[in-house]
């Protein structure tokens, strides 16, 4: 079993009850929501002394996702390959690949011109990244609240809609700076204008802190409910779809 699936399996175990802050149960198993590939290829990891590693080729009819390094918490840059009918996956140099910036991240899935890859070993929030298919930039940077994967994923010709709980590592520790630490979340764009704009959940995070017996200098983990929408220019726009925040300290 890949090392991501491990992970995204202990996330989900153990802290299933923090998904869904607006009380939407997390999926266990978020891959319908993407395009179905051709074929998924995998080459296990080598044995000896200095062993390759892992790889996995995910096919499409138009191209090629291909990740190394998928038996370990740190795989490497996936390559994004345009396919030519018959394409192999191999360990080799790949003629006309292009490196994507996904250190550390596992392929999720494709919706259209989207490719969506997950952080491997994440602390708190989950990382994820929105790429472009065509060029291989990446189009947005965001995060998942741990435990939870993508209520719905939506393409609309050139837009990408995701419906999903929204995970945030603060900088800052709400149960000991409160409406400081609030303010610096919207400051630096944490959490949306309309947010920072209500009360910090204090209350929440009291409780958390206490269940956890976590000191309140420990840096807060915020989930809240999003539709993000997306467009491949690179336009962003955000709509709260709950009211509820939940606050956790950091692992």
């Amino acid at each position: 079993m890949r090392w991501a699936c491990r992970v995204a399996i202990a996330i989900i175990a153990v802290l299933a009850g923090c998904a869904g802050a607006g009380g939407r149960a997390a999926a266990k198993d978020g891959s319908a929501q993407f395009d179905r590939p051709l074929t998924v290829r995998r080459l296990p990891p080598g044995t000896g002394a200095n062993p390759a590693p892992e790889v996995i080729c995910t096919l499409y009819p138009d191209l090629m996702i291909r990740e190394t390094g998928t038996d370990t918490p740190a795989p490497e840059a996936a390559d994004l390959v345009r396919r030519p009918p018959g394409a192999a996956c191999g360990r080799g140099a790949l003629a006309g690949a292009v490196g994507l910036d996904t250190q550390g991240y596992s392929f999720a899935g494709r919706k259209g011109p989207f490719l969506l890859f997950t952080a491997t070993d994440p602390n708190g929030a989950v990382p994820f990244t929105v790429i472009d298919a065509a060029t291989g930039r990446v189009i947005h940077r965001d995060g998942l609240a741990a435990g939870t994967t993508f209520h719905a994923v939506v393409r609309g010709g050139g837009t990408l809609t995701l419906d999903f709980t929204r995970g945030v590592n603060a900088p800052c520790a709400l149960p000991k700076d409160g409406a400081a630490c609030w303010a610096r979340l919207g400051r630096e764009g944490l959490i949306p204008p309309d947010l920072a704009r209500r009360p910090p959940p204090m209350t929440a995070c009291a409780a958390a802190y206490h269940t956890e017996k976590a000191p309140p200098d420990d840096p807060s983990v915020l989930a809240y409910d999003v539709d993000l929408r997306l467009e491949a220019a690179g336009a962003v726009q955000t709509r709260l779809t709950g009211g509820r925040v939940a606050c956790t300290p950091l692992p």
